[in-house]
């Protein structure tokens, strides 16, 4: 049985929730290595963090397509800091060593969250049966709302009312999913909008399964040979 799965990161590690038609499960594990260690019948996920790095024989364009995409939401895509950027130190030389390969300093968000990207980078590289597809949920909200970019913020309360409006057209017990993990979670540990987030990309991964589709780097492959792509379902699509 094949089993699919969204991640969002959190405050707790990573929110996981897979999804089998409209019956849910839900889960918070430390590292997606522990994910991958006590749940290897699943097989694949749209994870919310960047996949594949600038190097300066191969910069990654990916992120500037996804700005293009979310017209007049652009700021919700932050740059993805360089590979050596990702496992500097201090912020203070992760902006020095972008700016050496990138030509472009680093916002102290996307240093924030380099634990996490570094993460999942190094858990790539040991080939896990467990295929991580990078995504980001905003561009898969505009697809699942007919092409359309949601101009609410989803940390705000009609922003999480949008997009769970949106969600429940795809599967109607996503408002009781949404209220169960927020009974049974802290604040501090999971945001509304983690879940949110989570349930979205686990959607999207079991609907567009055997057709997902993708926003290209201009690069394919990273200096590592890690494919540089955004994962999204697009039902206006038709089945192959």
């Amino acid at each position: 049985m094949t089993i699919y799965c969204g991640i969002d990161g959190c405050s707790a590690g990573w929110l996981v929730i897979s999804t089998l038609g409209n019956n849910y499960k839900y889960g918070v594990f430390s590292s997606v290595s522990e994910l991958n260690v006590k749940h290897p019948e699943i097989q694949a996920c749209l994870i919310d963090v960047p996949i594949g790095f600038s190097s300066k024989e191969k910069p990654r364009t990916i992120d500037a397509r996804m700005r293009r995409e979310l017209t007049g939401r652009a700021s919700t895509v932050f740059t993805t800091p360089s590979r050596k950027a990702v496992y500097a130190k201090s912020y203070a030389k992760a902006k020095d060593i972008n700016m050496m390969i990138e030509g472009k300093s680093l916002s102290k968000q996307a240093f924030c969250i380099s634990p996490k990207i570094k993460e999942v980078d190094q858990f790539l590289r040991q080939s896990p049966s467990l295929k991580l597809v990078e995504a980001h949920p905003e561009i898969s909200f505009k697809y699942l709302n007919g092409g359309c970019v949601l101009k609410t913020q989803k940390s705000k309360p009609d922003g999480i009312e949008e997009r769970l409006s949106i969600l429940e057209i795809y599967n109607r017990k996503t408002p009781d999913l949404y209220k169960k993990i927020l009974q049974n979670t802290l604040r501090k540990h999971i945001k509304r909008d983690d879940i949110v987030d989570a349930i979205c990309l686990s959607i999207s991964m079991e609907l567009g399964a055997q057709k997902l589709q993708f926003l290209r780097d201009d690069n394919t492959f990273d200096e590592r040979g890690i494919e540089m792509k955004i994962g999204y379902f697009d039902p206006s699509l038709p089945n192959i």
